[in-house]
């Protein structure tokens, strides 16, 4: 059986209109994820991308909760990096503003 990688599995899932959800933006991630949405929009499926940066610090598991992540790294890091790789205000915007709203759950008010 041949193990596909994430990239080649790109192309078959933006056809289906997947959404990557880069809910482990942090530090580490960040050449990875950039990487990622540079192959989104190359395919022309930023309208599939979700950022979401990975912020806080608990963690049960080591002492004091771990260390704490910035919750501005969304902001501060990756938006400039996808300004230099020549993203647009356009392309920014959509993965920033248009891409969350249309998941957003619409609450209807019950009488």
């Amino acid at each position: 059986m041949q193990r596909r990688t994430f990239l080649q599995n790109l192309g078959t899932a933006a056809i289906g209109a997947a959404t990557l959800s880069s809910h482990r933006l942090f530090g580490a991630s960040v050449p990875r994820q950039l990487h990622r949405c540079r192959e989104f929009k190359q395919r022309g499926h930023l309208n599939g991308v979700l950022l979401s940066p990975d912020a806080g610090w608990f963690d049960p598991a080591k002492p004091g909760g771990g260390t704490f992540r910035p919750f501005d790294l969304l902001s501060t890091v990756f938006l400039p990096l996808l300004r230099r790789e020549n993203f647009t205000d356009s392309e920014i915007e959509q993965l920033t503003v248009r891409n969350p709203a249309a998941l957003a759950v619409r609450v209807r008010a019950t009488t």
